[in-house]
């Protein structure tokens, strides 16, 4: 046996973050249960039995491994969040959950096989004499990546199909080589002995770890077994998409359509997408560019385009490139603004235009190339981006990873958004996963703040939510009562009223993390460390406002504390001619008040906790004052 390693140059270095806490907020990766409903894609003709070539870089997979290429193999996770640094879009993830989201064991310290990786039968049989010391497995691994970091003693191998049905380990010949990099991954290639190259081959990955959890994670990428190889094939004619594109928006996926009144003012600089070249180049170059298709989903009519030719960018050695071009004409955008349309669908499809192929043969005599027709090796070249422009500003990209959240109550996360128009924000739409636990039902204290000085003036709304059941990636609608009118920024949150983890969904493939605040005490403090974006999206329409505190110039002139009030007992400083309190449904509370000199003292009767509404009467003229009573 032979291996030999190849490594991919990291251009920057990606902040890690696994199970552990950093700072006070904790991450965990969404377990396998976060399947989407879509079906895999084989981009190789299904067969009882494949042949080589066999090739699979996951790009084409969608949570689960291609059935075409794969069996009983569905608890290994294909995800686009999980690795860092990898040489294609999708990875397959192992560690110890089931296709249900399950631990194989709930003994916290059980260690044993976890997840694994299993091809279809290949028949090597066909392999020509000359040729069958030329077999050979090649493929991209990544220790934890995104994921939890295994230990010391966990492993991942490889094995092999014996003509007997045994399987027998070829790699890795000694556990302490394995790379101990999180941050990019190692290429390696292993020869298929002539002794095992029978009709029924075989060969699986199988993880070894913690069975109890999503711990000790390991990440494959871009398998390739073939014949007519040796142990320094590492060079592919291939470019592959390794990252989303950019959004169309500065820092934004959507923005609210009747918010856009001017688009160019928020439209991203460029657009632009990052490749990998998997063909060391030397003495010849290649061109690379890409276009872009886009699309009315609504009508499915194309209504723009853009075109970067492949002298764009000539590219001479392996590695990764970045493809980038100014944004397209977004006058359809303002045409929807200008005509008062309610929302605006875009699709937007990418095609790098790389010449990608893989070589069967060259024959050392004529020099004629034979080229395989049994895979689409184009398939890492495409990816499509859509967005919704209706009511609602995010951050995300509608699919959440991982899971971040705090551990105890009291605990408090704000999430800051921008409005570029003075509106009325009616919904908070947010997704909380199930990570280990089912999370509905469990109260919340949902809250709006004009800033992070963690005064009493800076909270401008707060009500108690119960979390709704939601499906993958669902985004549940959290009405606000009373609505209220915001302007330029403002932060929504949430505090946690029980005990335990509570993650709110976190898409890795964007990154607002400046915008991420926690309070576990001690004032607002900005999250670090923590790379993505929360799944928490403002929604604005038409309300009757109860509560527009910062509209009314003579609120000043009250000044009413505590606020909230622990037993119902508040002090008002200022004048008024009457006061009355009721529920948010306007149900009226019973009160009792009194006289202290300038001071007016109320008390509440029979009062549960929760937000109420104070109104003040003078001179024609009311006031409504939020109380929370905690």
């Amino acid at each position: 046996m032979i291996i030999t390693r190849y490594r991919i140059p990291v251009a920057a270095l990606i902040l890690l973050f696994s199970c552990a806490a950093f700072g006070q907020l904790k991450v965990v990766p969404i377990p396998k249960t976060s399947f989407t409903s879509k079906s895999n894609k084989s981009s190789k003709l299904t067969t009882a039995v494949l042949s080589l070539p066999v090739w699979d870089d996951f790009s084409t997979s969608f949570n689960v491994p291609d059935t075409g290429i794969w069996v009983n193999s569905s608890n290994v996770r294909i995800n686009d969040g999980q690795g860092l640094n990898s040489p294609s879009l999708n990875v397959a993830t192992f560690d110890g959950l089931d296709a249900n989201g399950n631990p194989y064991s709930l003994d916290q310290s059980a260690v044993g096989i976890t997840d694994s990786l299993v091809s279809k039968p290949i028949d090597l049989s066909l392999v020509p004499a000359n040729l069958q010391n030329t077999v050979y497995l090649s493929f991209f691994y990544q220790k934890a990546g995104n994921g939890e970091l295994p230990d010391d003693d966990d492993l991942i191998q490889l094995e092999f199909l014996t003509p007997s049905s045994g399987w027998i380990q070829v790699w890795p010949e000694n556990p302490a080589t394995l790379s101990n990099d999180v941050t990019s991954f190692t290429q390696e290639i292993v020869q298929v002995h002539d002794s095992l190259l029978h009709d029924s081959f075989q060969f699986r990955f199988v993880a070894i770890g913690r069975q109890s959890g999503p711990f000790d994670s390991w990440n494959i990428d871009y398998i390739y077994l073939d014949m007519a190889r040796d142990n320094q094939d590492f060079d592919y004619l291939d470019r592959s998409i390794i990252a989303p594109p950019n959004s169309i928006f500065k820092g934004l996926t959507s923005v609210p359509i009747d918010h856009l009144d001017n688009a160019d003012t928020l439209l991203a600089d460029s657009t632009y997408i990052e490749v990998f070249n998997h063909e060391a180049l030397s003495v010849v170059v290649t061109t690379v560019g890409f276009n872009v298709n886009i699309t009315d989903e609504a009508s499915g009519n194309q209504v723009g385009s853009l075109d970067v030719p492949g002298d764009a960018k000539i590219i001479s050695s392996k590695g990764t490139i970045t493809l980038s071009a100014d944004p397209p004409d977004f006058n359809l955008i303002q045409t929807a603004v200008d005509n008062g349309e309610d929302s605006l669908a875009l699709k937007f499809d990418y095609f790098i235009q790389s010449f990608d192929t893989l070589i069967d043969r060259i024959d050392p005599v004529t020099q004629d190339t034979t080229y395989f027709n049994t895979y689409n090796y184009k398939s890492n070249d495409t990816i499509s981006r859509s967005y919704l422009l209706k009511d609602y500003y995010a951050y995300d990209d509608g699919s959440a990873e991982f899971g971040a959240g705090l551990k105890s109550p009291g605990n408090r996360i704000a999430y800051e958004f921008r409005t570029f128009k003075k509106d009325t924000l009616v919904e908070v739409l947010m997704h909380f996963p199930n990570i280990g636990s089912q999370v509905a039902g469990t109260p919340i204290t949902l809250f709006i703040l004009k800033d992070t000085l963690d005064s009493e003036e800076s909270e401008i709304h707060r009500q108690t939510v119960t979390i709704q059941a939601n499906n993958i990636d669902e985004l549940k609608s959290y009405a606000l009562t009373p609505a209220i009118v915001v302007d330029t920024t403002f932060y929504i949150g949430y505090r946690q009223t029980t005990d335990g983890f509570l993650p709110i969904g976190l898409d890795r493939n964007t990154d607002s993390s400046n915008k991420i605040f926690l309070n576990i005490g001690g004032g607002w403090v900005p999250s670090e460390e923590v790379t993505g974006s929360l799944m928490i999206r403002p929604k604005f329409g038409s309300a009757i406002i109860t509560s527009v505190e910062d509209e009314i110039p003579s609120l000043s002139r009250l000044r009413i504390y505590p606020n909230p009030a622990p037993d119902g007992r508040l002090t008002i400083e200022g004048h008024f001619d009457d006061i009355e309190c009721t529920d948010l449904i306007g149900r009226n509370i019973p009160l009792r008040m009194r006289k202290e000199s300038d001071l007016t003292i109320v008390e509440l009767e029979n009062v549960k906790t929760g937000l109420y509404l104070l109104r003040t009467f003078k001179d024609k003229k009311i006031q409504t004052h939020k109380i929370l009573i905690d």
